[in-house]
Order: C-alpha cells, then sequence, then structure tokens
C-alpha cells in the first residue's frame, strides 16, 4: 500500500514540474513562439515514427510472407501465391536475394508440405525462374558443374566437402533447381543421388528409374529428331500422361526442351513466318532460318506467344 501511494506521488511531482516547464518555456517566449516550438515537436515526432516504422519493414519480412500451414490451401485456391511471388519482386527489384531466397525457402517447406499438387508445380516453375537469375545460383554453380564433370556419378552427399567456400544448404539448393531447370543429372542412390552433366548418365542406370512401359516409350522416342506433345493416339491411351513421363525423361538428362528458335521452325511454315514479320514492319528477305533468327532477335515476346502452346523435346 506504502508502495503505491509513493508511486503514485512520484507520478504527481513529474506532472507538476512538466506542467511549470510548459508554463515557464511560455511566459519566456510568449503565445506566438510557444505555438511554433509546439508544432515543431509534434512533426519531429510524427516523422520519427515514420522513419522506425521503415525501417523495421525493410529490416523484418511481414507476416504475409510466410505460409503457415492452415492458410495453404487458401492460398492455392484465392490465388493467394501470385501475391506471395510478387512480395519476392518488390525484394528482388532493391538487390535484396538473401532475402527474397528465404521467404521462398519457407513457402516451399510449406507448399511441399500441405498444399496442391497445382500450387506445387506453379510454385516449382516460379523457384525455377527465381534461380536461373539468382546471384548465389550463379555463383555456386559453376563450381559443382566442374566437380561433377571431373568426377561423373559423384554422389551428392560427398560433394559438399569438395566445394567448402559454400555452405550445404546452399549447395543443396542449387543442386535442386540446377536439376529441375535441366543442368544437372541426379539419379537416386541409396540414401543421396549420383551426379553427371546432361547426357552423361549411363542409360542402365537412368533407366532403372523407368516402368517396362515407360522403358518401351523411351526407346521409340529417342528414334525421332523431336517429340512433339500430345504424341499420337497410341501412346496418349497406352500411357496417361505423356507429358509428365516426357519431363520425367527430361529430368533424367535424356531429352532437353527445344529451344525458341526450334518451336519457331516446328510450328511456323515460311509463309507464316512472313506474316508475321510483316506484321511487326521488319524485313522478310531470305530463307527460313534467317525469318526465325530475325524473329526471335527482334520480337521474342511476339515468338513466345505464337508457340506457347507448343512443347517440344529434343534427345539429348
Amino acid at each position: 500500500m506504502a508502495r503505491k501511494l509513493s508511486t503514485g506521488n512520484g507520478w504527481i511531482i513529474i506532472l507538476a514540474l512538466i506542467v511549470f516547464a510548459v508554463a515557464s518555456l511560455f511566459s519566456w517566449i510568449g503565445s506566438v513562439w510557444f505555438s511554433v516550438v509546439l508544432f515543431g515537436i509534434s512533426a519531429f515526432s510524427f516523422m520519427l515514427i515514420r522513419y522506425k516504422n521503415k525501417v523495421a519493414a525493410n529490416c523484418f519480412p511481414r507476416k504475409t510472407v510466410s505460409f503457415k500451414p492452415a492458410s495453404v490451401s487458401r492460398h492455392a485456391d484465392e490465388g493467394g501465391s501470385s501475391d506471395l511471388i510478387e512480395v519476392v519482386r518488390r525484394k528482388i527489384s532493391v538487390g535484396d536475394w538473401n532475402a527474397a531466397r528465404q521467404v521462398l525457402r519457407s513457402i516451399a517447406w510449406e507448399t511441399h508440405r500441405t498444399s496442391t499438387p497445382e500450387l506445387k508445380a506453379q510454385f516449382k516453375l516460379a523457384m525455377c525462374q527465381f534461380a536461373a537469375s539468382d546471384p548465389l545460383y550463379k555463383l555456386i554453380l559453376p563450381a559443382l558443374l566442374s566437380q561433377i564433370k571431373l568426377t561423373p556419378g559423384c554422389i551428392q552427399a560427398k560433394i559438399y566437402g569438395s566445394v567448402p567456400a559454400f555452405g550445404v544448404e546452399d549447395q543443396r539448393y542449387v543442386l535442386y533447381y540446377a536439376e529441375a531447370i535441366g543442368e544437372v543429372v541426379r539419379i537416386k542412390k541409396g540414401n543421396s543421388y549420383a551426379l553427371f552433366l546432361p547426357g552423361d548418365a549411363p542409360s542402365e542406370m537412368v533407366s532403372e528409374d523407368f516402368s517396362e512401359l515407360e522403358r518401351e516409350f523411351l526407346h521409340e522416342m529417342r528414334l525421332k529428331k523431336k517429340v512433339s506433345l500430345p504424341c499420337n493416339s497410341y501412346w496418349e491411351q497406352k500411357i496417361q500422361g505423356c507429358a509428365l513421363v516426357m519431363r520425367k525423361f527430361q529430368k533424367a538428362g535424356l531429352f532437353r526442351k527445344a529451344t525458341l528458335q526450334e518451336c519457331v521452325d516446328h510450328a511456323l511454315d515460311k509463309s507464316r513466318l512472313v506474316e508475321e514479320l510483316r506484321l511487326l514492319g521488319l524485313p522478310v528477305s531470305g530463307n527460313k532460318s534467317v525469318l526465325i533468327e530475325r524473329l526471335c532477335e527482334c520480337s521474342p515476346e511476339h515468338a513466345e506467344m505464337l508457340v506457347s502452346q507448343i512443347e517440344l523435346y529434343i534427345p539429348v
């Protein structure tokens, strides 16, 4: 009780001192200057609060950046993933790749555990696009590729020690998306993976991961110069999901995705190329390969739009 009274008396004394100080200032400088001082203090306090909030926003990610298990399906249904990717884009735009990567890693973990197959595929595609431009990916990948080239079939769990300048988690991130992008082949071996450059993996080792029907399909597709999806009706009926199997072959380093020029060559004949170039106001002279090169170099966005429905694979 006595402690409460002493605390109350203390506040009364402090309040009295504040009132006395304000009254003294008012009588000393006058009402006009007192108002100016009061306004200046208020404005300074407001600006200080705004600055602190801005610093806090830059240093600490907002709650909307991270997925929570209960919110993953809701984000998948409402298109929330695109909002999260937009948050990452804003971080990239200011050069904060480390923060963007950490956000994406946390989202990837929750997406892998609780999300729908559609959102997983959408998110993985976005992550591949991110990784391909990520300075960390570009820094670590050449060192890993050099090591894999020196020792084809080296085990992923052991390669980390060969590139000690980078952390294990960062190397694991680079290898995972290098496989997804098609720059590395990883074949399951025990609790880890055997690593190869595309085209270097032994066919008998690769085929272990395929069913008998998939091996039959692979043999026929490898005889072609290019494979366009959907496949013929025979294989589309025999294999439910030829597109998924072709992506599996690509992941194993047996096929690669066709380049933009190859897709344009496959989809457009010379007369159509001339028509599209005229629409763009570009020259139409030259053979088909010249026209393709001109279209893809001068207007790659238009070329990509023309072949957006084409899924073409080339044997490696």
